[in-house]
């Protein structure tokens, strides 16, 4: 009982939030979108502007439209410093020549008072991960994923939160990483996350801190999709296994308490 209660709860909420939005924001974000150049806007993903995690509220609003001919994706949110971070790191990405996320193409952290809007190129047929269906493409994956892993390495980043919705596939089955929001670059500051909801898929914890690792995270979204054991005993699986634990990014739990965090 005290389940279905919680979801219905969960339900009007998110109901009573989206209409109030429609009702007093919608228009003015569309007129607002419009005088940046933005044309065919509509909104996306409505069902997942409000996230209720853990009994912390994740409120983001997605749109599509087209930046002069071009469609792209847009994120607005209020008072969320991960998208702020998402904008520094992706520039500090686009800065040193990475290619393998969609690119950015405008931003503003000042959009509308206290909301950040970002909006990237939307790459046709992108699919979350799924496992291979063949050595030759599972062997290109973890390719992509160490050439990545590397740049990583060589640059100072660590995504904290590789999985199947951040790390995606296009047709040709290379992979587009998304979603910055949490991830560490040199100078960029993610002091201000809220650990209950922003804490990133895999990490592996002890009793005072949690320790974020790129490689251990992949090695655990295969776990997840049932990596066959034939794919286990491939040389490009067993590198990225050697990969665990040679770059990673520890939070411990002053961090948490510092930050006004609880676990």
């Amino acid at each position: 009982m005290k389940a279905i209660i919680e979801k219905l709860t969960r339900i009007v909420l998110k109901t009573l939030h989206i209409t109030m939005y429609y009702l007093l924001y919608h228009r003015r974000t569309i007129t607002k979108l419009s005088a940046y150049g933005f044309s065919d806007i509509s909104t996306h993903q409505v069902r997942r502007w409000l996230r209720i995690i853990r009994g912390e509220f994740l409120i983001r609003f997605y749109y599509f439209a087209k930046l002069n001919g071009e469609p792209c994706f847009i994120k607005i949110a209020k008072r969320d410093h991960t998208l702020k971070n998402e904008i520094y790191v992706n520039k500090y990405l686009i800065a040193h020549g990475a290619t393998f996320m969609p690119r950015l193409l405008i931003s503003d952290v000042d959009f509308d008072k206290d909301r950040t809007m970002l909006a990237f190129e939307a790459i046709s047929d992108m699919r979350e991960f799924e496992m291979p269906d063949n050595v030759t493409t599972f062997e290109s994956v973890c390719k992509d994923f160490e050439d990545i892993f590397n740049f990583f390495r060589e640059h100072g980043i660590i995504h904290n939160d590789v999985n199947d919705s951040n790390l995606l596939l296009d047709l040709n089955n290379h992979i587009i990483l998304i979603d910055f929001g949490i991830a560490k670059s040199p100078e960029s500051d993610n002091s201000h996350f809220r650990n209950s909801v922003q804490r990133g898929l895999y990490y592996q914890s002890s009793a005072d801190s949690r320790l974020y690792d790129d490689a251990y995270s992949f090695i655990r979204m295969l776990d997840d999709h049932n990596i066959p054991d034939v794919f286990r005993q491939n040389a490009c699986y067993k590198r990225i296994e050697q990969l665990v634990g040679m770059h990673t990014h520890r939070i411990t739990s002053s961090d948490f308490y510092n930050r006004g965090i609880s676990n």
